[in-house]
């Protein structure tokens, strides 16, 4: 996946993700307007990462009892794209609104850990190394 741009985020979003527009359409009018917008509208990134990709989808499917690394393979791709930036907007919501999303539950770090592409897998370990060993040493394998 290559890295994708704040301007070309909901353009790629619809290119990565099959059910992109099917997942826009869930959104409320307001959002879903100024999702439609960007990057000229008033909705961040942060707000679109946890209303459009990760409370919709990915933490459902990772804790799911029937859960399939494939249903979820389309947006790691995404995120993937988004951790490839440089930009500390962009990475700070990967950080907030993708990583922290996943300590709740050990099952769902586990199962994101192993549907992680490099760049993200690396940023999430990171992550548990340097602000949550406790959360990494519970881990069955890291």
């Amino acid at each position: 996946m290559e890295k994708i741009e704040f301007a070309d985020l909901v353009r790629r979003f619809r290119e990565v993700v099959p059910d992109a527009d099917v997942l826009i359409g869930r959104c409320d009018d307001e959002l879903r307007r100024e999702i439609e917008r960007w990057p000229a509208g008033e909705t961040d990134l942060y707000t679109f990462l946890s209303k459009v990709v990760m409370y919709p989808v990915v933490l459902p499917a990772l804790s799911a009892d029937d859960f399939d690394a494939d249903s979820v393979y389309p947006c790691f791709a995404f995120i993937e794209g988004l951790a490839q930036n440089d930009n500390s907007y962009i990475l700070g919501a990967v950080y907030y609104e993708v990583y922290e999303q996943f300590l709740d539950d050990i099952v769902v770090l586990e199962r994101a850990l192993d549907c992680c592409l490099p760049v993200t897998r690396s940023g999430l370990m990171d992550m548990l190394t340097e602000q949550y060993p406790a959360t990494l040493a519970k881990l069955r394998r890291p």
